[in-house]
Parts: C-alpha cells; structure tokens; sequence
C-alpha cells in the first residue's frame, strides 16, 4: 500500500517532542551536511524534520518500554515508527487516522500466530497518544545467494578511512546476504550493468559480520568510471534528515520504482554494528534486487537513502520494502558515495 501525499502532512504530529534530539554534547559528532548548516529551529520545523523528531521520540519511548508493551512477544525482528496502514474503520479515537493511516510505532515479529495484525497497548510521548502495531512474519531477502550475479549493487564507493588495516581503494557498495558464503578476498563474479561494462569481477573487500545488512566488492583503480559525482547522505542532526514520509525512488533491476519513506529505525546516536538501523518504504522489489540503491532525489540532487534489502509483511496480506540505512554504512565503513 503506497502512501498518498495527502496524508503525510495530515498525520505528522504539531510542534516538536520534548527534549533533544541528542545530548548537546553529540552535536560535535554530526557536523551539518553543508558548510551553513545549522540544526533545525525549533520555531519554524518543516514536516520532513518533525516527522523524523516525533518518530525519534516513539522510537526511544517504545524501547525504554520494551517489556511492558510486548508482553510475551519478544522475539523482535524489526521496529519502526513513522507511517503504518491500519485499514479499519474501527481503529481506536484515541489515535489519528487518516484514510486508514496512522502515525506510531510497529513491530515486526518472528512468532507464529494467528491472524497477522495486532494493535497492543499505546504509548504517550509529550503529551501525545501514538499506537504500537505489531506484525508477525519474516524478512524476505531478494537475493539468491551466494552469486552476486543475482543479486544489484547500490553505488560505486571510495575507501575514506585514513586507518592503514583498511587497504582497499575503489569499490562497489551491495548487501551482505547477497555475496553470503563469498569469504574476504575471494573473486566476485559481477554482471554487467545497462551502463557499464567494466569491473567484471572484483574481490570481497569488506563486509560487517553482525547487523549491517552491506558488503564491499573492490576492483582496480584503472576501472573507476570518469564523470562520476559524490553522493551526499543526509545528515540525522542536520535539517534535512531521512524521515517518515520522504519521497524515494529505488533503482531496481527491471526500473525505477517511486514511492515514500513509511518508517525509519535510527539509533540515535550510535552507529556501531550490534544494532541494524533500517528504512522501510512502501514500494518493494523482486529477487535479485538486494543491494539497489535507494535515494531521495531533489532539485537535481541525490541523497543516498539505504541499500535495499527486501521485503517484509505489510500485516494486511501485503508487503512493504526494507532497507539498510545508508548514514550507518558510511559511519560504519568510513566510505563516501558515488553515482
């Protein structure tokens, strides 16, 4: 179910929540995406920014209440906040809904149940009452490992690290799973794109072994393509961060597909790789697409978004894409982008 537009500025909630967004002394962590960035006023918020705070402040309200809100579900596999599509007409008045939308937090649960939608307890964040919605099923990866033939690559990617134990140089950025079972070093077989013909093949350069959902294939120097331009990926502590509601567009296999930013999940503000940060939108591809590139594009510029992963159930027998968030493979690799 796409998101209409109409409904965006409809559901995002007035103002902004209480408290920062990060401690004040985060900020030095996160400089602005451009020399005169600034962090958001507080006065003047556009939907895009309250609609990344408020669903910060979900996010960090359902995981301090993790216990009490799941009950016997703890099998979590993924949690979010942004839009959900409920569908009901007898959807509880406490919580906004808007043409079977609404604005909340929802939970991806591996427990074999029956029925596969479940709107369990609530949760005030500043004096404001949001849903907690969970949903049972699995994560569908589109790849079929272990040939990355079968699988995309988001973007061509440079080493910025200035450590010297990371000695690649230029490379292609995709998912883990889809080079699953491909060992550091070892050639990777790369089929070639409608635009370009070169690398061939490449080595597995990088790879994170526990939640990033993203893998580095490095080729030479001499195959770098010309003319290519650095992508910028938006800052979370900056004016224009990645947030519920954001038009997309996924460059998958078989086309563009355009569609919307339902939900994020942003551990703010670690980075690290014990914790998956993940985007999921409302369009969603086939197998073989894992590891496209997922970008917001405006006024002739391209934010880089996530790297897509598949898909997961929407919870009214449809499905809804997953993504692995882009800030937290540039943090994590110490790579800049390029398209």
């Amino acid at each position: 179910m796409q998101l209409p537009e109409n409904v965006v500025s409809q559901l995002i909630p007035e103002g902004l929540p209480d408290g920062d967004l990060y401690p004040p002394e985060k900020f030095d962590n996160f400089p602005g995406e451009y020399p005169d960035e600034e962090i958001p006023s507080a006065r003047q918020p556009s939907d895009n920014y309250r609609s990344y705070r408020w669903a910060q402040a979900i996010l960090k309200e359902v995981l301090s209440q993790r216990e009490s809100i799941s009950g016997s579900h703890l099998g979590w596999s993924d949690v979010s906040a942004g839009f959900i599509y409920e569908g009901s007409s007898d959807y509880p008045s406490r919580y906004k809904i808007q043409d079977g939308w609404t604005f909340g937090a929802c939970i991806l649960i591996k427990d074999h149940v029956i029925g596969d939608w479940l709107t369990i307890n609530h949760i005030n964040v500043s004096g404001k009452t949001f849903p907690v919605i969970f949903k049972f099923g699995q994560i569908s990866l589109h790849s079929i490992p272990p040939n990355p033939g079968s699988g995309s690559s988001a973007c061509w990617v440079k080493n910025a690290s200035p450590h010297t134990n990371k000695k690649w140089g230029y490379g292609i950025l995709t998912c883990r799973h889809v080079v699953n079972g491909i060992q550091l070093a070892q050639v990777v077989t790369l089929t070639p794109s409608k635009v370009y013909a070169r690398p061939q093949s490449g080595t597995l350069a990088d790879q994170d072994p526990l939640c990033i959902d993203a893998a580095i294939i490095e080729f030479p120097k001499n195959d770098w393509p010309a003319g290519l331009v650095q992508m910028n990926i938006p800052n979370p502590a900056g004016r224009h961060p990645i947030a519920p509601g954001m038009p997309i567009s996924c460059y998958f296999k078989n086309g563009t597909s355009n569609g919307s930013i339902l939900r994020i999940f942003q551990n703010q503000p670690y980075f690290g790789n014990l914790i998956a940060n993940r985007v999921i939108i409302d369009v969603y591809g086939a197998p073989g697409d894992s590891g496209s590139l997922v970008s917001h594009n405006k006024h002739n510029k391209v934010d880089g978004v996530g790297v897509y992963m598949g898909k997961i159930p929407d919870g009214r027998g449809g499905w809804e894409g997953i993504c692995q968030d882009m800030w937290q493979v540039m943090k994590y690799f110490d790579i800049s982008f390029h398209i």
